[in-house]
Order: structure tokens, then sequence, then C-alpha cells
């Protein structure tokens, strides 16, 4: 997959935000991709694979764990799963595709639940799940859901995560470096744990999508988010069923969960009325919708400004004073005010 390519300064404040996010949390590197009207009006690198002497500068092929980012995929998995007749509906209890499980702890839990992070499953000191609260009554972003989820997926389709991924996205679309990683690569960029100590390649002993070792270029993620913003078309070709894009980035949250947590499709979060708890900019459009990662990746799809931006940094862990979320908003905040700014001016 090819995007054309024509640079501006219309974004350069977005730079220099993510550029001051980098210096705050003192990663080593990071990269920062815009596609605004089916062109990419921003890509920058910046800085090196880690904060080991001597380490490999960024470049377009450098690859970054992305974390939980990697759960747009799994929600992509449970709507496709869906859309084509292997899962009834997100309302089906997890007990009828996991019955094995505690029947009293899993009990009034479904699918829904898992999705929007409203199932108030928890994990205690011994490994066995409890329930917090009452499913669909409070937003607790927790990870119980995301393997439980990969293992339905498997059961209902007889495939993986990784494999419906790659069937249905990376092949189609030309991805060379998405996936996920057991073993480490010379393109990886290591996550920073301490500045001048720790670091990792977050790599795991699964690809099969069920865990946190998915790694990305700064590119293939940005055209990840650009198939969403083109409900699964390019150029001429519908690569993805619309359906299934549509339905994993809609308010999928249950109808009676209390108005200031935020509001989930298939685990994007999504703009609407913004509320307390959201990880979304005050300012950012209605209709727009972003996943995280723990490193404070991010990728936001702006449909009112058909925008896509993807910043990827590389260190776990808030130095003191640093609040995570507010840098997130701010970030969004930032390339909508540039967007503004930029409609203005046109």
């Amino acid at each position: 997959m090819n995007i054309e390519i024509e640079l501006s300064t219309d974004y350069n404040s977005v730079i220099d935000h993510v550029r001051n996010t980098r210096n705050v949390v003192q990663a080593s590197g990071q990269s920062l991709i815009i596609i605004q009207n089916g062109k990419i009006v921003t890509e920058h690198y910046e800085g090196h694979h880690s904060n080991i002497r001597n380490a490999k500068s960024l470049t377009m092929d450098s690859l970054f764990h992305i974390a939980s980012v990697r759960k747009s995929y799994t929600g992509f998995c449970v709507a496709w799963a869906i859309c084509n007749g292997h899962i009834n509906s997100i309302d089906d209890p997890v007990l009828k595709y996991l019955p094995e499980l505690n029947e009293e702890t899993l009990k009034g839990i479904t699918l829904r639940h898992f999705l929007t992070h409203t199932h108030g499953l928890r994990t205690n000191p011994d490994g066995n799940l409890f329930n917090y609260f009452h499913a669909g009554e409070r937003w607790d972003y927790r990870d119980e859901n995301i393997r439980m989820l990969a293992e339905i997926i498997r059961r209902t389709t007889g495939k993986t995560v990784a494999k419906i991924a790659s069937e249905e996205i990376f092949v189609p679309l030309g991805f060379k470096k998405a996936g996920w990683y057991t073993e480490p690569s010379d393109d990886m960029v290591l996550t920073i744990f301490e500045p001048d100590g720790k670091s990792s390649f977050e790599t795991r002993n699964s690809a099969d999508g069920d865990r946190p070792n998915m790694f990305s270029t700064a590119r293939e993620l940005a055209y990840w988010g650009f198939l969403h913003l083109n409900n699964g078309k390019i150029g001429d070709e519908q690569i993805v069923n619309p359906e299934i894009l549509k339905m994993a980035t809609t308010v999928q949250s249950p109808k009676l969960l209390r108005k200031e947590f935020p509001n989930n499709g298939f685990l994007w979060q999504v703009q609407m009325n913004p509320t307390k708890n959201s990880e979304i900019g005050l300012n950012v459009p209605k209709g727009s919708f972003q996943i995280l990662g723990i490193c404070n990746q991010t990728l936001l799809v702006m449909p009112e400004f058909n925008l896509v931006a993807v910043r990827l940094l590389n260190r776990l862990g808030n130095p003191p004073g640093f609040n995570y979320l507010e840098d997130v908003k701010s970030f969004g905040d930032c390339v909508t005010e540039a967007s503004t700014k930029l409609l203005v001016k046109i």
C-alpha cells in the first residue's frame, strides 16, 4: 500500500508537542505520521532505537512496540467473526463460548462488556478472576478481557487473531512489518523502563495475537487508521466490509453506563460528548475515535478533518508530575487546533 506524500509545515506544532512529551518522559525516540485528505502531510522520525550508545537512528522501517493499540485488531476480529456468522451477537454471554470458566463469576457478563471495558473483572494475587463490580455498572480499563476475547475468536472461527489480521488486513494492504513477534529484530525499538538503565524488546512466546507483543512501523499503523477513515476502501478497491469497521468504531457501551465514563466501540474509544474519564481531548471533534498504548502510543482517527494521526514513543512509566492521560488528550487537542487553523487558512 502506498499513499502519496505531500509534506507541509501545517502540523509542525504537533511535532513540537510530541518532542516535548518525548523529552519529559525521557523516551529515546519519537515518530509522528499524519495522513490528511488521502496524503501523508507529516512524517517525522527523531531519536534512536534505545538509549544505548551508538543505537540505530529511527527511520520509516523502525518497529515500535504498540502495546494496547493492538487491541484495535482484536476488536476487528470480533466484528469480522460477527459479520461472517461465527458469533451471533455481542450480547451473547461469555459463558456460551467459554463454558469452563467459573459460572458464578462470569454470570451476566457478555461480549459487549468485554469489548467496552465494562465487564468488572479483576484478577486476585492467586491468579483467579473476581468481580470488582457488576458488569455494565462502571468502566474499568483492564486486560482480563483481551486474552479471553482472543480465545473466543479462535474457538468460533478456527483462526487466531494474528491469522485473521494477516489474511484480512496485512496481506491485502501489503504490510511487511506489522505483527506479533517472538524474537527480537534489528528494526525493533526497545521499550525504555529506566532512562539510564533497563530496556527490553517486549517479545512474547506466542505469535497468535493473544499477547502484548505486537510491533508496527508508524506508517503501517497510520495505514491501519486510514483503512477505517476510508470505510475499508483503498483507491477503487474495497479491502474490508465497511460494516465491520462501522461496528468496531460505533459506540457499543451499555446504555445504563453512567455519563462520566468513556464511550467505547470494539475496544476503540469514541468521542461523543466529552466525559470526565475520557482519554480523548476535549476539543477533538465528535465522531473521532482513538486507541492508546502504555508507552504514549496513540492512533487517532478524525473523520471531520479527514485525518489520521499516529504518534509512537518508547518510554514505559511516568516521571514525577507527568500525567499520561492529560498528555494524550493534549495531543489530540493539538492536532485539532492545527487542523482548525488549516481550514481557516484555506
